[in-house]
C-alpha cells in the first residue's frame, strides 16, 4: 500500500507540474500575456494545478466506474499518446523537423492507431468492439506499434519533402527567463550555463550512450534469447531473477534519491547558510 501510494503521488506530481509548465509558459505567456511577471506565473501555475489535480480525479472516477483495470489504461495510453513520442523526439534532436512533420505525424499516427486497435479487436472477436475485445494482448500490440512506427514515418517523410532546417542558435534568443525576481549571482550563474555548450555536449553524449546500452541489453540482448529458446523458468532461475529485479530497483533508487542532492549540494549549502 506505501508503495502504491508513493507511486501514485510521485507520477501525479510530476504531472501536475509538467501541464502546469505547459499551459503557464507556452499557452498563458506566449499568446495570452507575454510580459507577464513572476508573481503573475506563479498564480496561473498554481490555479492550473488545482484544475487539473481535480481532473485527473473525476477521469480516475470515470474509469474506476467503467470497470477498466490499470494495465488496460496503461497499454491504451500507448496508443492514444504513442503517436507524440518520435515527434517530440525528433523535434528537439533533429534539425530538419518541421512543424508540419511533428502535428502531422502525431495526429495522423494516433488516427491509424485507433483504427488498428478497432480493426483487430473486431478480427479477433467476430466484429464484436467492446472493453474485452480491446483489452486483448495482439489488438493492443498491433495499436501501440502502429502509433509509435507511423508517426515516425510520417514525421520524417514531411519534414524532408519541406527540406526546412533550424537553427538551434535562437533558442537562446526566443526562450525567456523570468528575472524580476532573481538575485544578481542567480543571474550570473543561468547566464554561465546558457553559455557552457561544451557542458550540454558532454551530457548528450553520454545520454545517448547510457540510453542507448540500456536499450539495446533490455530490449534484445536479454528478452529475445529467452524467447526464442522457449525456457521455462525453474525455482532457481526464478530466484536470480527476482534477485536482479531487487538489486536493479535498489540501485535505480538510490540513484534516484542520492545523486540529485549529490549534484545540488552546493545549493543546499548556500540555502542552509542563509545565502542568495
Amino acid at each position: 500500500l506505501v508503495m502504491l501510494f508513493m507511486a501514485v503521488t510521485s507520477a501525479g506530481s510530476a504531472e501536475l507540474i509538467a501541464v502546469s509548465s505547459l499551459i503557464t509558459y507556452d499557452v498563458y505567456r506566449t499568446y495570452k500575456n507575454p510580459a507577464a511577471t513572476g508573481k503573475q506565473l506563479l498564480k496561473v501555475s498554481r490555479t492550473v494545478i488545482v484544475i487539473f489535480g481535480l481532473g485527473m480525479g473525476v477521469l480516475a472516477g470515470i474509469l474506476l466506474g467503467m470497470g477498466l483495470s490499470l494495465g488496460f489504461v496503461y497499454l491504451a495510453m500507448g496508443i492514444l499518446i504513442g503517436s507524440a513520442v518520435i515527434p517530440i523526439a525528433l523535434t528537439i534532436t533533429w534539425s530538419k523537423t518541421t512543424r508540419a512533420g511533428a502535428v502531422a505525424g502525431a495526429l495522423v499516427g494516433v488516427m491509424l492507431s485507433l483504427a488498428t486497435w478497432t480493426m483487430v479487436a473486431a478480427s479477433e472477436a467476430n466484429g464484436v468492439v467492446d472493453i474485452a475485445s480491446l483489452g486483448g494482448a495482439f489488438p493492443m500490440l498491433y495499436g501501440n506499434v502502429v502509433a509509435i512506427l507511423s508517426s515516425g514515418f510520417i514525421c520524417i517523410v514531411i519534414s524532408l519533402a519541406q527540406n526546412k532546417k533550424y537553427d538551434w542558435a535562437q533558442l537562446n534568443t526566443h526562450m525567456k527567463i523570468v528575472e524580476s525576481d532573481m538575485s544578481e549571482q542567480v543571474k550570473a550563474e543561468i547566464a554561465q550555463a546558457a553559455q557552457d555548450e561544451e557542458t550540454l555536449k558532454k551530457a548528450f553524449k553520454f545520454s545517448v550512450k547510457g540510453g542507448g546500452i540500456l536499450t539495446i541489453i533490455c530490449v534484445i540482448v536479454w528478452p529475445l534469447p529467452l524467447f526464442f529458446s522457449g525456457y521455462v523458468f525453474d525455482i532457481g532461475f526464478y530466484g536470480m531473477w527476482v534477485g536482479i529485479a531487487i538489486v536493479w530497483v535498489s540501485v535505480a533508487a538510490f540513484t534516484i534519491i542520492c545523486m540529485p542532492i549529490y549534484e545540488a549540494r552546493g545549493g543546499f549549502a548556500k540555502v542552509l547558510g542563509g545565502k542568495n
